[in-house]
Formats: structure tokens, sequence, C-alpha cells
């Protein structure tokens, strides 16, 4: 109980002073503490606010020919890199529920075949400039010269990968090269195998203007090959997205 001064003469008016005083502590103690927790919720928040900014739809695109089990896989390791590069701190189920919007944005979503991102060296495997990696490039029979060489893929249903810089329109081609085992996959298979190759294992990622249309191209040189073909199949970035590919393959030869 605190003390009253001696010009506070009753015990009464002592005891209703020492109260109030009491109590003004007790609702400043309160309302700190309070701030001082909201404050502390707040920052998982930033940090989710953060990483919506960092990773757009545009970003995720790739996913989007793949099935619902490849999607999230993709976005788990995509979240998991912003995590580990900025030193988040985020709890399972807020990671979820970022993963769980970023899929329904998806669902929705209208790819921008005509998007541009900035040339810059995330485009590039360690800054690499094609003028420099072409000198080095390798090629074996009739594949065609890359800006990489042929890189080694772990998978079963890829042989390797190379990528050629700044092609019409400034995008970038993929050299595919399926195993004999991928010529004998499913399109989506393939697909899926090549992305995690190019990501996961040789942290490459080409510039181009349509993922749907890098899939229509695979799918297309999936499918004629039964009429002939070379090794690479050559998914060129500046092609749009073609529903009607399957019409004409003969023809067009997957070049539309």
């Amino acid at each position: 109980m605190l003390a009253c001064p001696p010009m506070i003469k009753t015990n009464a008016l002592c005891k209703t002073i020492a109260v109030f005083f009491t109590l003004t502590l007790m609702t400043v103690l309160s309302a700190t503490a309070v701030s001082a927790q909201d404050q502390d919720e707040e920052d998982p928040t930033s940090s989710v606010d953060t990483i919506q900014d960092l990773l757009t739809l545009e970003d995720l695109e790739y996913v989007l020919p793949l099935g619902s089990r490849e999607r999230r896989e993709f976005i788990e390791f995509e979240l998991s890199l912003l995590i580990e590069a900025h030193d988040f701190d985020l709890t399972e189920k807020q990671q979820s529920t970022l993963i769980d919007s970023w899929l329904e944005l998806l669902e929705n979503h209208e790819p921008q075949a005509d998007y541009i991102v900035p040339r810059d060296a995330k485009w590039r495997s360690n800054g690499s400039d094609s003028r420099e990696t072409r000198s080095n490039s390798r090629s074996s029979g009739e594949r065609p010269s890359t800006d990489t060489g042929y890189l080694n893929c772990s998978s079963v249903y890829v042989d390797s990968i190379g990528l050629s810089y700044y092609g019409i329109g400034g995008y970038d081609t993929i050299h595919f090269e399926p195993s004999r085992v991928g010529r004998t996959a499913s399109s989506s298979q393939l697909y899926s195998e090549m992305i995690s190759c190019l990501k996961r294992e040789l942290h490459l990622w080409p510039h181009v203007k349509s993922w749907d249309s890098i899939f229509q191209q695979l799918a297309c040189h999936n499918f004629g090959q039964l009429i002939g073909g070379g090794p690479t199949w050559d998914l060129e970035g500046h092609r749009g997205s073609k529903w009607n590919w399957w019409w004409g393959v003969w023809s067009h030869r997957c070049n539309w």
C-alpha cells in the first residue's frame, strides 16, 4: 500500500488515493503489455506481405501446365528459397496459407504472354553473358550450339538441357534432349522433369514469352517424334501460345 503524505489527515482519503494510483499503474502496465504483444504479432504478417511482393503470379506462371500436386511442390520450393534468402520467420500455418492463396489465385490467372521481365543477372547462371559463353559451348552430332553447353540432369527422363540466350525478341531457347525412356513418357511428366532440372539442379532460368507455349512446344515435339525430328527439342521462348498446335504438326513441325 502506498504511504500517505503528511498533509492527508483521514485514513479513508488515504486509501482512496492509494487505490487510484494502483489502478492507474495497472492500466499503464496492461496497455504496454498489449502493445508489445501486438507488435510481436505484426512481424510475421509483415514477412508474409513482403513475400507476396517478392513472388508475383507472373513468376509462378511456369507451374500452370503442371498438375495440382506438382504445382504445390514447386510453390513450396519457391517459398523455401525466399525464406532462406531473406531469413523470414514464418510458422507452418502461415506458409500453408500463403501456398493455398497462390494456388487459388493461379486457378483464375490469365497468363500475360507479353509480360517483359528486365534483363538482369537473375536470368543467367552466375550472370554469364552469351558472348562469353558461346565460345565455350559444345555440340554433339546434330545438336545445335548453345550458350551454356549441354548440361546433364539426374532425371531418367532427361539426358541434358542447354540454353541459347537473346534470340528473337530477346527471348531464350531451351534445347531439351530427352532420354530414350523420356521419349516414351507423357508430356506432363517431361515438362515437370525439365522444370525441376532447370530450377533445382542447374539453377538456370530462361526468359520466355509464355510458359504455356513452352509446354505446347514440348508436347508437339513429343507427338511429332513419330514422324521424325532431331536429337533435341528446341523450345523457343519468343513463340506465343497456340491451343490447336496439334493441327498440321507435319507442316509447321512445332514452329508456329
